[in-house]
C-alpha cells in the first residue's frame, strides 16, 4: 500500500495536494492539521509512517503539545515543521529522502533554515505558493512511487 501524509493547517492547500497524490496513485493520504496531532499519529503508527511520503509545512501550527512545540523550541512557532521532523526522523526508520518540507516564506531566514536543515538530514525542500504547479507535487510523487523516494 502506498501512503502520504500532509501536515498543514490550511485546509484547501492541504486538499489540493491530498487530491494530487489519490490522483497520482497513493491509496491512502493522510492530513494532519498541527504538528501535535501528527507527532500523536506518527508515535503511534510507527511502522506505517516509516513507510509514508511526507509533506511538512514548516510554519504550523504547533497544536496541543506544548512542551515539545513550544514558542522557544520553534522559533516563535515559525519552525514548528523543523522541529516536527526532526521528531519523526528520531522515532522512526524513515528515510530522510520520503521527507518533504515546504514553506511560503522562501526569501527569508526561514527558507535559509529549511535548506540547512535539509542539507543536513537528507530532506527534500519545496516552495508552497498560491500557483503552486500541481506538476512538482506529481514529481515527488510519481518519484516515489517508482524509486520508493521523494
Amino acid at each position: 500500500m502506498t501512503i502520504a501524509y500532509i501536515v498543514d493547517e490550511e485546509p484547501f492547500f492541504t486538499e489540493v495536494i491530498v487530491s494530487t497524490l489519490r490522483i497520482t496513485g497513493f491509496n491512502e493520504v493522510k492530513s494532519f492539521s498541527d504538528a501535535s496531532e501528527a507527532y500523536s499519529y506518527i508515535s503511534i503508527n510507527i511502522d506505517e509512517a516509516s513507510n509514508a511520503l511526507m509533506f511538512i509545512d514548516v510554519a504550523l501550527e504547533p497544536g496541543e503539545d506544548e512542551d515539545r512545540f513550544s514558542g522557544e523550541k520553534t522559533s516563535g512557532f515559525g519552525t514548528t515543521g523543523l522541529v516536527l521532523a526532526k521528531e519523526i526522523l528520531s522515532i522512526t526508520n524513515i528515510s530522510a529522502d520520503k521527507m518533504i518540507l515546504y514553506s511560503a516564506h522562501f526569501t527569508t531566514e526561514l527558507w535559509n533554515k529549511i535548506n540547512d536543515f535539509c542539507a543536513e538530514n537528507g530532506t527534500d525542500s519545496w516552495q508552497k505558493r498560491a500557483d503552486a504547479e500541481l506538476e512538482d507535487i506529481i514529481r515527488f510523487a510519481e518519484n516515489y512511487l517508482k524509486n520508493g523516494r521523494s
